[in-house]
Formats: C-alpha cells, structure tokens, sequence
C-alpha cells in the first residue's frame, strides 16, 4: 500500500507541474498579446502625431514661400 501512494504523489506532482505549465503558457500568450496591442496603439500614436508635425512645417514652409514668390512677382523686370 505505501507503494500506491508513492506513484500518486509522483502523479500529483506531475498534474501540478502540467497545470502551472500550461497556466504559464497562457499567462505568457495573454500578456504578450496585450504588449503588443499597447505597441500597436503607441506606433499609431506617434506616427499620427510626426505626420501633423510633418504637415504643419510643410505648410508653413509653403505659405512662406508663397509669400516669396508674390515679391518677386511685384519686382520689376530687368531687360540687359
């Protein structure tokens, strides 16, 4: 009889480690997937952000040399 209980421990023991195994596995999956979503979110974050930035300087530049080109069209022209 005393062998009996030395194979359930030997059983039990394995049962425990599968389950903490497998609860690792997911925990592992569960958290990487929420990782990457958060990356995913701050990618987009950023990357909307830069293409404002982006869009603002250029049309600034834009109006800048707008303004530039309507001077020189009020100069007169010089005939050699």
């Amino acid at each position: 009889m005393h062998n009996w209980s030395i194979r359930f421990d030997a059983l039990l023991a394995l049962l425990i480690a599968v389950l903490f195994f497998i609860m690792t596995l997911c925990l592992t999956f569960l958290i990487s997937h929420r990782a990457t979503d958060r990356l995913k979110d701050e990618v987009g974050t950023t990357l909307s952000a830069t293409a404002y930035q982006l869009s603002d300087k250029l049309d600034h530049y834009m109006w800048s040399r707008t303004a530039e080109v309507n001077v020189l069209r009020t100069l007169p022209t010089i005939v050699l």
